[in-house]
């Protein structure tokens, strides 16, 4: 996962980088681990790292949007311009007033460590437990069991400054007989 810190520095060098008359930088992602189910079997366990960097300028009524993976300098400042150049080809938006301004709110952590601590071996096991349930009664298990660690940045010119980490754990499961089948959050 990143560090608030670099995520800040990643939010502020793109936002110094516009020269639009308002500029909002985005920074969302983590780490997200699957396990997946089919006809009573896992057959992958697998985890992946990604974020992303989503940038809105303004020049005026008129916004452009650009979006990249890669944080280093040059990357940042090419999908700046990218989405600078696609708002001055833009149309007004009347209904445009302007990025979200400051305001007073406390910050929200929604950061669940137990639930950052499931390991593969344990995601394994508990769709386990539904693959022995299926088997037992002749029935036949499909879903996903899906744990996200996330985190959320955002900085714009105006003065907005938030930053939110959350975790999710998802898991979903379809059952199906010879004359029935089940659906399962």
């Amino acid at each position: 996962m990143m560090t608030r810190d670099k995520i800040q520095t990643i939010l502020k060098k793109s936002v110094s980088f516009s020269e639009g008359d308002q500029t909002e930088a985005i920074l969302y992602g983590g780490k997200s681990y699957l396990t997946g189910f089919a006809n009573n079997h896992i057959h992958r366990n697998v985890g992946e790292n990604n974020y992303n960097l989503s940038l809105r300028v303004a020049f005026g009524k008129k916004i452009g949007s650009a979006s990249v993976n890669d944080f280093s300098d040059e990357a940042i400042k090419n999908t700046v311009k990218r989405a600078v150049e696609i708002a001055k080809l833009q149309e007004e938006n009347p209904s445009f007033v302007s990025f979200a301004k400051p305001e007073e709110a406390p910050e929200k952590d929604f950061f669940v460590e137990k639930t950052a601590e499931v390991t593969p071996d344990m995601r394994a096991e508990y769709v386990k437990k539904i693959l022995d349930k299926s088997k037992e009664k002749g029935l036949n298990a499909n879903g996903t069991f899906v744990i996200d660690l996330m985190q959320i940045g955002v900085l714009n010119s105006l003065g907005i400054s938030r930053f939110c980490s959350l975790t999710v754990a998802s898991l979903k499961s379809v059952i199906l007989g010879d004359t029935s089948s089940g659906y399962s959050i």
